[in-house]
């Protein structure tokens, strides 16, 4: 997911860099275009397209703001805080967890093993 979200914003700078007055509108449907367009974005491999199109879906309703960098960067921080939440979650039942027994010895290990 982190690859087709640098992707999106490099395909952002680039448009910008072509037409640094580019409105939001603009660049929001010229992003849209590219990214559920076979013709563009059909070669790539089925995951990273998926990724793609689910990180900019075709329903703008969908969208978490009106234009793209806006939604991007609301994206951007809710895959963060919920990246946040999973790891003190984690860090929560790994806590709770019983210290274990007595570490096996390596020929213990060994034996177990066969």
């Amino acid at each position: 997911e982190k690859c087709a979200e640098i992707a999106v914003i490099e395909v952002m700078t680039t448009l910008r860099s072509f037409d640094p007055d580019i409105s939001k509108e603009k660049l929001s449907n010229d992003i849209y275009s590219i990214l559920h367009s076979d013709a563009v974005v059909g070669h790539l491999n089925t995951q990273l397209k998926g990724v793609l199109r689910t990180l900019v879906p075709r329903n703008r309703g969908e969208w978490l703001a009106e234009d793209i960098e806006r939604h991007m960067a609301e994206k951007r921080a809710f895959l963060r805080l919920l990246s946040e939440r999973l790891h003190r979650a984690v860090g929560d039942v790994v806590s709770r967890l019983p210290p274990p027994a007595q570490p096996l010895q390596q020929s213990a290990a060994i034996r177990v093993a066969v």
